[in-house]
């Protein structure tokens, strides 16, 4: 896939689906797995400055979510 300018966002939710935050950014020029990437860490970094821990993240990058599983079994 090519790259492009890319904007980032996301959204969290407390484990009732109700809304807790939004966030969002500009990526510049990278392909589409790095902004799928960078948007994973971004969120997480935004949950754990807040203080949540128990997070459950969702794609729907197959590719990220390869790489995210293959990543959790290499460190388990």
């Amino acid at each position: 896939m090519g790259s492009g300018n890319v904007a980032l966002g996301g959204l969290c939710r407390d484990h009732n689906g109700h809304f807790l935050m939004r966030f969002y950014s500009n990526a510049g020029s990278v392909t589409i797995l790095h902004a799928e990437i960078l948007v994973l860490l971004q969120g997480l970094e935004l949950c754990w400055n807040v203080g949540y821990r128990n997070v459950i993240c969702y794609s729907d990058s197959e590719e990220l979510n390869t790489i995210t599983a293959m990543l959790m079994r290499s460190n388990s």
